[in-house]
């Protein structure tokens, strides 16, 4: 924790405001829903900064939106093409939802199952749900547009990567030696939706694990490696299969 005087500032600030005040810590460099808690104790926030696994203090999304009372975040592939002189990304136009298993409430903080949505890497049991029924059901369940929706968690996305390709390394992406090679990046973006449907990046991965992608679309490494090299099959078929950032 490099900002510790700005989170127990905002910490501070909440408290002030009687605002509810809970804080997610999670390991800088994991995956798969390891490692992380859920707190709302100002000491034990400040006590991550001399643990020896660095982690991240960010503010609980209290307020997330729903599936069937449920917490869910949506897992997106991003094609980075290039960071230099100008970003060229691109998103994969089928993403997978992933649900909690139970009712969200606040008042359960320690139940797994009731807070986070990654179950296939753990001994719960997972729910399996394709991009298009997710949509349908969602613009029925609440009442909206996912086109409008789905522009904004794009926007998010680029946001990220535009702030990376402007940061050097190894913040960022910037600075890169890529003169010698054609080189590319695929990176997941895990979003969630606020309860006014709007998105907050929750995290981002690089060499992401991709093993769902393949099983709900047998041609997503087709469609990858066409993007980024004709010679693996139609690069104007591949990118029938993602929408520019």
């Amino acid at each position: 924790m490099t900002q510790l005087s700005e989170v127990v500032g905002d910490y501070l600030d909440t408290e002030e405001n009687e605002e509810t005040n809970l804080w997610i810590l999670k390991p800088w460099n994991m995956a798969r829903g390891l490692g992380l808690d859920i707190t709302n104790n100002l000491s034990e926030i400040v006590r991550q900064h001399d643990n020896p696994v660095p982690k991240i203090a960010q503010r609980y999304l209290v307020s997330p939106c729903l599936y069937n009372g449920k917490k869910f975040d949506l897992r997106y592939i991003v094609l980075v093409r290039r960071t230099e002189p100008n970003l060229l990304a691109l998103v994969y136009n089928m993403f997978w939802t992933r649900l909690a298993n139970k009712k969200y409430d606040l008042d359960n903080l320690d139940d797994y199952e009731c807070q986070f949505t990654v179950m296939n890497y753990s001994k719960y049991e997972m729910t399996q749900l394709d991009y298009k029924s997710f949509i349908h059901n969602m613009e029925k369940q609440h009442n909206i547009k996912w086109d409008q929706v789905q522009k904004d968690i794009n926007a998010a996305m680029k946001k990220v990567l535009v702030a990376a390709a402007s940061t050097p390394e190894p913040l960022g992406l910037a600075g890169r030696d890529t003169s010698k090679f054609d080189a590319f990046s695929v990176f997941g973006f895990d979003i969630m939706l606020t309860d006014d449907f709007k998105p907050v990046v929750i995290e981002t991965n690089f060499s992401p694990d991709c093993t769902r992608a393949c099983q709900y679309d047998p041609e997503f490494v087709n469609n990858i490696f066409s993007v980024v090299d004709g010679r693996f099959g139609s690069t104007e078929q591949g990118l029938k299969a993602f929408t520019p950032l």
